[in-house]
């Protein structure tokens, strides 16, 4: 039978389980993903526990299901038993260590813990009461059980049986993210975008990771959030240290894979902000931009049940593909007998907001005027407005008042620098990104986000800052035909900063 010994289940003893008790510990297996690149040999330990919501709930409840064979420490010592005869038999750690201080304390006549019983489970149990059970009845062991459910995520069947029922949610922050199971997930807190309906509590206080400094021989990640050590930078493009992965060059292959890897490179990963796309977290390390789909398909938990219900939005959803496919159901097939665009002249009315929620800083929104010429099957529509409430706008634009949306001023779309070619179904991104510096939140920014690829700023001066390298920032890559010295997120990004194109083919960083 495997063995399966569980650690902190002491709760008289170790402080520990005021947190998690009750733990199988999980020594990452490297073989369980094939990146199809050389790996250094890593050692990390994950704990699988049991976490209370709130006071420590007394679980010693003996399993009545099954036959228990309970002996006390005094009958196991007649039997001469050895505690890694105990351990043999998936008794926990606890129960072991403390049979092991009674074996000793017999030695000097020592009456201790003789009556305490140990409970010999019958498999599939175990647990110092025998309270536990997996799911699936299989002989297998914690490590071969683990990497089977990882496995099983890209099986298509596994994946909708579990799509509603397995999302990890951060309960920590009182946060309304809409009808459940919609729940937040750790990652998305402070990460840039507003999650939470309620205020947008989960970009609240953020502000104090930007005035984050490390040490001298330390390397700061580029959110702020942790110093890594600086020997650590760029020492293992796999394995990254920081939780954003900014030490690392990004690898194409990797986060794709992540859903079924539960190292500390796909499960302790959050994502960075993007320089062209709106990224979404699908809480296994995936990161996608928010037309794709999550590998886990946690995207299409998080499908707003107004895109089930009205046809216009549907429509529209399909048309500018800010959704490639409803309820995993492909938009070709949604469209069938009439095209999207006649959907949306029939069922829409004359000026419409799409999508119906705030696309940034939880007060800006597209609003679309059902007259257009352009709608077709194979261009996305552009917006005819942009609106927003103006007391949350420090800048000065051109508006109207459009009186159907509770009085927000809207900006013509038209206004905006924006290339006036149709926008290419495919790249929602690029309708979102050219407009997202002029509603930014952001008054001032850390010296960190200089150069680095993604506009915070109204007028993007904080990559057209012309002394980036007379900044006291030890690590930066300075470009060698100019003055420009880049942040490091950008050197071996497949992308080019430089004008020799240096920041991607320095052989060695």
């Amino acid at each position: 039978m495997p063995q399966l010994n569980l650690y902190n289940t002491d709760q008289q003893t170790n402080v520990i389980i005021q947190l998690q008790h009750d733990c199988l510990y999980y020594e990452i297996d490297d073989k369980i993903v094939d990146y199809g690149v050389p790996m250094k040999l890593i050692y990390q330990i994950i704990p699988y526990c049991i976490r209370p919501f709130d006071n420590i709930t007394n679980i010693n409840i003996i399993n009545d299901t099954n036959e228990l064979q309970g002996k006390t420490f005094e009958q196991l010592q007649q039997l001469n038993v050895s505690s890694d005869q105990l351990l043999l038999w998936s008794a926990p750690l606890d129960v072991a260590e403390r049979y092991q201080i009674y074996l000793n304390n017999q030695k000097m006549n020592i009456k201790t813990f003789s009556n305490e019983i140990f409970y010999n489970c019958t498999w599939p149990w175990f647990g110092e009461f025998c309270q536990y059970a997996f799911d699936y009845d299989l002989e297998l062991s914690l490590n071969q059980f683990v990497m089977t459910m990882f496995q099983l995520k890209n099986n298509i069947k596994f994946k909708q049986l579990n799509r509603f029922t397995n999302l990890s949610c951060y309960i920590h922050l009182i946060c309304n993210r809409g009808q459940a199971p919609l729940c937040l997930d750790w990652r998305e807190i402070c990460d840039g975008k507003v999650d939470c309906l309620n205020n947008g509590v989960d970009e609240e206080h953020c502000w104090q990771l930007e005035i984050t400094e490390c040490s001298q021989n330390e390397y700061r990640c580029h959110n702020g959030a942790h110093c890594i050590p600086e020997n650590f930078l760029h020492d293992d493009p796999i394995n990254p240290d920081c939780l954003d992965r900014s030490d690392e060059p990004p690898m194409q292959l990797y986060p794709e894979l992540c859903p079924a890897d539960p190292a500390f490179r796909c499960e302790e990963h959050r994502c960075m902000y993007s320089r062209n796309e709106l990224m979404f977290s699908c809480g296994d390390g995936q990161c996608i931009d928010i037309d794709n789909q999550c590998t886990n398909e946690r995207s299409i938990s998080y499908l707003p049940m107004y895109l089930l219900v009205n046809n216009c939005i549907r429509a529209m959803a399909c048309l500018t593909l800010s959704r490639s496919r409803l309820d995993d159901i492909p938009c070709y097939k949604i469209c069938t007998e009439v095209s999207c665009a006649d959907i949306v002249r029939d069922e829409c009315p004359s000026l419409f907001q799409f999508p119906p929620m705030y696309i940034f800083s939880n007060h800006v929104f597209f609003v679309y005027k059902n007259n257009q010429s352009d709608y077709n099957s194979k261009l996305a529509p552009l917006p005819e407005f942009v609106c927003y409430e103006q007391q949350l706008c420090e800048h000065s634009l051109p508006t109207v008042e459009i009186h159907l949306f509770n009085g927000s001023k809207c900006i013509s779309f038209s206004e905006f620098d924006f290339n006036k070619k149709p926008i290419v179904r495919r790249l929602w991104n690029d309708l979102l990104m050219p407009i997202k510096g002029f509603f930014s939140s952001l008054t001032c920014i850390s010296k960190y986000r200089l150069l680095d690829g993604n506009q915070d700023c109204y007028l993007n001066d904080d990559e057209n800052f012309n002394k980036s390298c007379s900044l006291d920032q030890k690590h930066r890559f300075k470009c060698s035909m100019e003055d420009r010295c880049l942040s490091w997120i950008l050197v071996h990004d497949f992308k080019t900063d430089c004008l020799t194109n240096d920041d991607e083919v320095l052989p060695d960083i």
